[in-house]
C-alpha cells in the first residue's frame, strides 16, 4: 500500500511535487549520448529505449534490511520513497520494529527524522552536512529513474578509464560526485563517493544488482550501501525493489 493521504509524510511528499517540473513530454535526442564517455554511452544505450521519454518523477516500495551499527543484527525493513527530477528531490520513510525515520531533500534542503514508536522524535537532523548527504543519496539512487543521469546543466561525467567515470552534480550551490563503475554490459554496478558520517566525510559505497526491465528501461532491483571506515567496511543497508512507478500524479 502507498502512503494514507493526511499522513505528515504526505505532507512532505505534496510539498516536494510543489517544486516539480513536469518534464517527461519531452523525448531524449540520442545524439545526446554522442560527446560522454565509453562507459556513459555504453550505460544509456543499454538501459534506456529507443524514444525514451525523461522521467520527471518516481516512487517506489523496497524491503530488505536495515541496522544502526556493525555490532547490531539486521532487522527487516519496509520503506516507500517519492523522487522528483528537475530540480532533485526525494522524501523516503523506512519502518523497522520500534522505529521509524523519514529522509528527505526538498527545495535544496535535507532532514533525516528519526523516531520510536513511530511518535517520539528521538533524532531530527537538519544541516550543511545533511543537505549533502542527502542530495548524494539522491544521486545513488538515480539508476531507478535513469534519464536523471543524462548530461544537464548541472550533472556531467568525466571518464577515468574503460569501465569508470566520474559523475558531478549541482544543485543550487550544493555540490556532490561520485565514481561509478559501469560493466561490459552497461549495467552501473558500484557507485563509490564521499558522505558526511556525523561530522566527517567518510567512503561510502553503494552495489546494484539483478537489473531488471521495468517500462522497457533496465533498472537494479537491488542495492547495498556501506561505509568504509577505518575500522573496516560496514554494510548498513540492504533494499530489494518491489514496486517502482513513474511519472505520478501529484496528487495526494
Amino acid at each position: 500500500m502507498f502512503s494514507n493521504p493526511f499522513s505528515s509524510f504526505s505532507r512532505h511528499i505534496r510539498q516536494l511535487y510543489t517544486y516539480s517540473e513536469a518534464i517527461h513530454d519531452t523525448y531524449i535526442d540520442p545524439k545526446l549520448f554522442d560527446s560522454l564517455p565509453a562507459p556513459a554511452q555504453r550505460y544509456f544505450r543499454h538501459v534506456l529505449v529507443e524514444n525514451q521519454n525523461y522521467l520527471s518523477s518516481a516512487r517506489l516500495i523496497h524491503d530488505g534490511e536495515f541496522r544502526v551499527n556493525p555490532n547490531q543484527k539486521w532487522s527487516k525493513i519496509k520503506g516507500e520513497e517519492y523522487f522528483t527530477v528537475e530540480p532533485p528531490g526525494f522524501v523516503w520513510r523506512g519502518k523497522v520494529p520500534l522505529m521509524s525515520a523519514t529522509d528527505l531533500f526538498i527545495n535544496k534542503q535535507g532532514n533525516l527524522q528519526i523516531r520510536l514508536f513511530q511518535a517520539i522524535r528521538i533524532i531530527n537532523k537538519k544541516d550543511e552536512k545533511i543537505n549533502q548527504g542527502e542530495l548524494l543519496r539522491w544521486l545513488a539512487e538515480a539508476p531507478w529513474y535513469p534519464t536523471a543521469l543524462l548530461p544537464s546543466k548541472n550533472l556531467s561525467w568525466e571518464k577515468i578509464n574503460d569501465s569508470e567515470c566520474k559523475i558531478t552534480l549541482s544543485s543550487e550551490g550544493i555540490d556532490v560526485d561520485a565514481r561509478l563503475h559501469i560493466n561490459s554490459k552497461g549495467e552501473i554496478t558500484k557507485l563509490q563517493a564521499k558522505r558526511f558520517k556525523d561530522d566527517t566525510l567518510n567512503n561510502w559505497t553503494g552495489i546494484y544488482k539483478d537489473y531488471q526491465k521495468v517500462n522497457g528501461m533496465l533498472i537494479p532491483m537491488s542495492c547495498e550501501v556501506s561505509w568504509n571506515l577505518e575500522e573496516g567496511d560496514f554494510s548498513y543497508a540492504r533494499f530489494n525493489i518491489k514496486k517502482i512507478e513513474y511519472n505520478i500524479s501529484k496528487q495526494f
